[in-house]
C-alpha cells in the first residue's frame, strides 16, 4: 500500500510542477515581458510571444529593446518549442538574426500541428565588446 501512495505522491508532484510551470509563462506577466525587477545593462525591455490562428500557422514574436547610446548590437535566437510529456519541450523550428542598433524584432510564421506550443528566445545585447545574454519564454498555447 505504501509504494502506491509513494507513487500518487510522487505523480500529483510531477502535475504540480508542471502547472507552476505554464504558470509562471503568464501572458500578462509583467516581469516577462519586461524584466521587471531586473536591471540589465543593455537591455531596457524585451517581449516574446505565440499566437497559433484557427487554421494552424503560429506566429512567433521576439523583440529587444537596448539602451541608445549604450546598446550597439542586439542578436536574437527564437525557438519554437512543442511540449513533450506534459514536462518537456522539443525544439520544432529556430530562427536566428543579428541588428544593428539597440532594437531588434523577429517574427516567423509556421505550420503547427496538434499540441502545446512555446517560443523561447534568447536575447544577445552589445555595448561594443562586452554583452549580457537574456533568455524568455512566452505564455503556451495549444492548437
Amino acid at each position: 500500500m505504501s509504494k502506491k501512495l509513494a507513487c500518487l505522491l510522487l505523480s500529483v508532484l510531477f502535475l504540480f510542477a508542471g502547472t507552476v510551470s505554464a504558470a509562471a509563462m503568464d501572458p500578462d506577466s509583467a516581469a516577462r515581458e519586461s524584466g521587471a525587477g531586473t536591471r540589465w545593462s543593455y537591455t531596457n525591455y524585451t517581449a516574446t510571444s505565440i499566437r497559433i490562428a484557427s487554421g494552424g500557422t503560429a506566429t512567433c514574436s521576439s523583440l529587444i529593446q537596448g539602451y541608445p547610446g549604450t546598446t550597439t548590437k542586439v542578436t536574437i535566437e527564437m525557438t519554437l518549442q512543442k511540449r513533450f510529456l506534459l514536462l518537456f519541450w522539443t525544439d520544432e523550428q529556430t530562427w536566428k538574426q543579428t541588428f544593428t542598433g539597440e532594437y531588434g524584432s523577429l517574427v516567423k510564421n509556421c505550420s503547427v500541428s496538434s499540441g502545446t506550443y512555446r517560443v523561447s528566445t534568447t536575447y544577445t545585447a552589445y555595448s561594443g565588446n562586452n554583452y549580457e545574454v537574456i533568455t524568455m519564454a512566452s505564455q503556451t498555447t495549444t492548437y
